[in-house]
């Protein structure tokens, strides 16, 4: 959480906050409308373009209490999981890609935060490797987080789970989706 420089919605999200009376520019409801437009299946198809539009919100982070920018982007999916992300451009290659199109377009870069390392890596190696352009996915230490620091990313995750959960912030869940399933039987 601490590797957070954006915020994303879908698009059927935004759409509902629209319905509910949130006045958007003109560009973000274009933006929208157009992208509700597609077929679900047509923006999984084109996911590999990243595109979105500023909303010129700001989100707090709920551990840092930073403010970072609220974004709408098609790449998010309403139907899948909360139909929000956290964007953290430095360990998810979806998120980079992102920050990238959206600098493209003019954006300010939001940058990237590194908060996992590799654990038993060569220092110079990771050096080397925080360019702000490459995404570590994998496990391994905690980084630039604090009281969180040294830790597992397992054993940080289960620290927020717990902490955040006494807040009322966050809970543990797991979500199936299942599309396109033909069931059938022969006899």
């Amino acid at each position: 959480i601490n590797g957070v420089t954006f915020v994303v919605v879908a698009t059927e999200i935004a759409n509902n906050w629209m319905d509910d009376g949130w006045k958007v520019s003109e560009e973000v409801k274009t933006y929208v409308d157009q992208a509700l437009q597609k077929s679900e299946q047509t923006r999984l198809e084109q996911m590999r373009i990243k595109s979105g539009v500023n909303t010129k919100l700001q989100v707090i982070n709920p551990f840092s209490g930073e403010l970072i920018p609220l974004f709408i982007a098609a790449y998010v999916l309403g139907n899948y999981g909360t139909g929000a992300v956290m964007g953290v451009p430095a360990h998810d290659q979806r998120d980079a890609e992102f920050r990238k199109q959206m600098v493209i377009q003019g954006e300010k870069d939001f940058g990237f935060k590194y908060v996992v390392r590799p654990e038993n890596v060569n220092a110079a190696w990771w050096q080397d490797f925080q360019t702000g352009t490459n995404s570590y996915e994998g496990y391994g230490l905690v980084i630039n987080s604090g009281e969180l620091d040294g830790l597992t990313t397992e054993k940080a995750r289960d620290f927020l789970l717990k902490d955040f959960g006494l807040k009322n912030l966050a809970s543990k869940e797991t979500t199936y989706h299942l599309r396109d399933w033909v069931f059938s039987r022969q006899r």
